[in-house]
């Protein structure tokens, strides 16, 4: 799980700028909220 946050960290820093990010960011918010 650690390594998957740190993964999703590195995902974020590349869609900073991107037109889906905050799109990918609230889905991903979503399912920390359901583990």
């Amino acid at each position: 799980r650690i390594s998957r946050l740190m993964h999703r960290s590195e995902f974020r820093d590349r869609l900073v700028g991107c037109p889906s990010a905050a799109a990918v960011l609230e889905a991903i918010a979503l399912e920390e909220n359901d583990l």
